[in-house]
């Protein structure tokens, strides 16, 4: 800007006048008088500038009055113009107070070596991408976030940042706060998670504009009562504490979500004045019982109560329409919750990890969620298919994992809307034919379980998208596949599959296909008819385990030609692998020199991904 105004002034004196004549430009005003020592060079200047003078006097520099004149270069008019608009666009550079410079000089210093600006000169801290602040337009510091700067303590020039909005300082190990905290009141986010803070002592009464404050992981044994005394918090963390009990909360407090994962809660009644609350976390905490204020919180959306010692739900359980989602599971049920299944707006209920062994079927079926979305029961006793879901309108995802289910039920095909449906780990013998008449599927999942053969059914599931049966006893995948277009992924691995599947039964959307861990020996079948885009993931053709054995390279399109695969690993020249060097390898075979590597064997030190072309 100075630059700009000198070359502005510079121009005006050459376009003013084009002979030696002394011109005088002044702003009007009526009371100004020249020295007597002053004096024009000629009569006919000093007749110009008074009449100039007289006339800006009279208008007050009006426009229209200044454009009439033809004593002044029209360039002139340019420039002026130029210049007020470039001093009615330009802005101060911005620059921090001397309490913000101070305290960030003393943060800087207080940080470990090399994580802030050598030097620590605040004064271009807003400019800088090295300091982690953000300023004003005016220059104020809003935010400073300095998590991991191996802070110990904090300055007592915190005080000074009297602007900032958010203050951002976990990951250190700060075990005590400057009182001068206590000035910064437009806080509107606290985060010292992740210190050691046993103790949190700020007086938080004016903290007017304060709405989230994270306290995790800083060993506190009790609840710090004193961010009660904040009249506007609405989100407050205090997971990963070792807090043993909750406070009275003041009927005036406004939170939404009270976050206390990994404490030593075992009573939940005070939340009963807490009304305002949409979300609260309390996993592995010590809750042996469903609480009964629960029904007083009608405005709860998220409940998580997962990793406690629960062991029963009432079936007549009083619970609240608001309620989306909530968290059972790694507890001790032994009945389904069905209070649940009849919640009104419920999309996601997950009670995994539990010893229920059955879903009941005597209850009012009239009153099951029509918005129910997405059940996970895997991980329990199961030995029945809960054929009651049908009845779910709105049901999408269904996991039954790590269960002992033995079949599927027929009436499966009657369900509108289901898209994936696990069923590993289970007793399953076949996957039954009429399974290829549930169209709406996109992820199925049979893996580990004792499936001998897979129906041809399957390939009318045209919208699935991922096919998973690793972990089985298929011996053969010969059927055509190619009605399957949405089919992205194959997961084939540790089966008894001898022969490569044939490409020509592949849906040209395939993108994956997995055949680790079989005891295929011949991969002709994929190099025939190649797929567009497809990668073999795993493909192992095993060396023998005699002295001198070889095992086929793999050839193009999925190998080079040059590539062995000899154990898990694929190797190339001389390369040694647990002690078995490859002799030779050519488009044809490699040799294992020793015996060390077995049918099977895995290759520790190289990194097998896949093939692709």
């Amino acid at each position: 800007l100075p630059l700009l105004l000198v070359l502005f002034f510079l121009l005006l004196l050459l376009l003013s006048s084009s002979s030696s004549s002394k011109l005088l430009l002044l702003l009007p005003n009526s009371s100004y008088s020249f020295p007597s020592s002053y004096s024009f060079s000629s009569s006919s200047s000093q007749s110009l500038f008074d009449g100039h003078l007289t006339q800006c006097r009279d208008t007050m520099l009006s426009p229209s009055s200044i454009s009439t004149s033809s004593h002044f270069h029209p360039l002139f008019h340019l420039l002026l113009l130029l210049l007020l608009l470039l001093l009615s666009t330009t802005t101060p550079a911005r620059a921090l107070s001397d309490g913000e410079m101070e305290g960030l000089r003393d943060l800087c210093h207080a940080a470990g070596t090399g994580l802030l600006p050598s030097g620590c000169d605040p004064m271009k801290a807003c400019e800088e991408e090295e300091w982690p602040v953000v300023c004003s337009e005016s220059g104020e510091a809003l935010e400073i976030r300095m998590p991991n700067m191996g802070f110990t303590e904090l300055p007592e020039s915190m005080g000074g940042f009297l602007s900032l909005r958010v203050l951002v300082l976990a990951h250190n190990s700060i075990s005590i706060l400057p009182e001068t905290m206590e000035l910064l009141v437009k806080l509107a986010k606290l985060d010292l998670g992740f210190n050691k803070l046993n103790v949190f002592d700020i007086n938080l009464q004016e903290f007017f504009s304060l709405e989230h404050i994270i306290l995790d992981s800083n060993g506190m044994a009790t609840f710090p009562e004193r961010i009660l005394e904040a009249p506007s918090l609405h989100v407050v963390e205090l997971s990963s504490n070792a807090i043993g009990g909750l406070p009275a909360f003041p009927v005036t407090a406004k939170w939404t979500s009270l976050l206390m994962a990994e404490n030593k809660i075992e009573d939940l009644a005070p939340l009963k004045s807490m009304p305002s609350l949409t979300r609260i976390d309390f996993r592995k905490n010590q809750l042996s019982e469903l609480p009964n204020i629960l029904s007083e919180l009608m405005k709860l959306v998220d409940v998580d109560f997962s990793f406690n010692s629960i062991g029963s739900v009432p079936a007549d359980y009083v619970t609240w329409d608001d309620l989306q989602q909530i968290d059972l599971s790694s507890n001790a049920l032994l009945d389904f919750p069905v209070a649940f299944l009849q919640t009104s707006n419920i999309v996601k209920l997950i009670v995994s990890e539990n010893q229920i062994t059955a879903v009941p079927t005597s209850f009012d079926h009239t009153a099951l969620s029509p918005q129910l979305a997405e059940i996970y029961l895997d991980v329990n006793h199961l030995n029945e298919f809960p054929s009651i879901f049908q009845q779910l309108p709105s049901l999408k995802i269904l996991d039954l994992r790590g269960n002992e289910i033995p079949e599927l039920p027929e009436s499966i095909l009657s369900w509108p809307k289901l898209t994936d449906l696990n069923m590993e780990t289970n007793s399953l013998s076949i996957v039954p034919s009429f399974v290829g008449g549930w169209s709406t599927l996109e992820d199925l999942n049979f893996s580990d379980n004792f499936i001998l053969g897979v129906s041809p059914c399957l390939a009318n599931l045209n919208r699935l998208n991922v096919l998973n049966l690793n972990r089985n006893y298929i011996s053969g995948m010969s059927f055509d596949m190619k009605p399957m277009e949405s089919l992205l992924e194959l997961h084939l691995e540790s089966n008894d599959l001898r022969d490569a599947p044939d490409s020509r039964n592949f849906p040209s959307s395939l993108q994956k296909l997995y055949l680790a861990n079989n005891q295929i020996l011949d991969f002709s079948p994929l190099h025939e008819n190649p797929v567009p885009y497809l990668q073999l993931f795993e493909s192992i053709p095993f060396c023998n385990s005699s002295v001198g054995s070889s095992c086929p390279c793999v050839d193009p399109p999925y190998g080079d030609g040059n590539i062995c695969i000899c154990g898990d690993m694929q190797l190339e020249g001389q390369e040694v692998c647990d002690g078995t060097e490859l002799v030779g390898c050519d488009t044809a075979t490699c040799v294992c020199k020793e015996s060390s590597v077995q049918r099977g064997g895995l290759c520790s030190s190289f990194s097998f991904g896949s093939f692709a072309f």
